[in-house]
């Protein structure tokens, strides 16, 4: 990424086209890219002539992340850098798509809006959005109180690493009646 931390990244190519230029799909997951996001996502996009490039979150399973980052807020800048990766390399024809069911839904509404994803007739082109929320304070973190096992439970499970720190920021947020932070609000 642009700050150099490097992101756990599979590839996949499409059985129908090899490595020749296709359409690609990216998803990128806080739950690890092996074993369950293939299974489901190869099956879904491979067959149907799309490569599938599938990267873990910024300091979740095997890619790198500081004692400092917070989850989904590097977003902006993660997802623009691996759109603009994916577009340079000679596999991709130019055409991305994204792909994801919640969390993997809610990192995708942080980089659509950002003018870096297009360029010209190329870059992101279409997004799969399975019921993910775009303001993560009001719907997510809040909805009227704080749900320990819908925020607690599901960073320490994603971010292991600074869990601890991730539910601190959380509730000087929430203490500081912050709901119009920008950290967890892609609108």
């Amino acid at each position: 990424m642009r700050d150099g931390t490097k992101l756990a990244t599979d590839i996949y190519y499409s059985p129908l086209i090899g490595k020749n230029p296709a359409p690609v799909i990216l998803v990128r997951t806080p739950y690890g890219k092996d074993n369950w996001a293939d299974d489901l996502y190869l099956t879904l996009y491979a067959p149907q002539g799309y490569h599938v490039v599938i990267q873990d979150f910024r300091g979740c399973y095997d890619s790198e992340g500081d004692e400092n980052f917070l989850l989904f807020t590097k977003a902006y800048t993660d997802g623009v850098d691996t759109i603009k990766w994916i577009l340079d390399q000679d596999w991709c024809n130019g055409k991305i798509g994204s792909a994801g069911a919640s969390a993997l839904a809610i990192n995708q509404y942080f980089y659509a809006g950002m003018k870096d994803v297009y360029d010209g007739d190329d870059g992101l082109r279409a997004q799969s959005l399975w019921f993910g929320c775009p303001d993560l304070y009001l719907d997510a973190i809040m909805e009227g109180t704080y749900h320990e096992s819908s925020v607690e439970t599901w960073v320490k499970s994603t971010a292991s690493i600074n869990w601890r720190y991730q539910i601190d920021t959380i509730f000087k947020l929430i203490n500081n009646h912050d709901k119009n932070s920008i950290l967890y609000n892609s609108t």
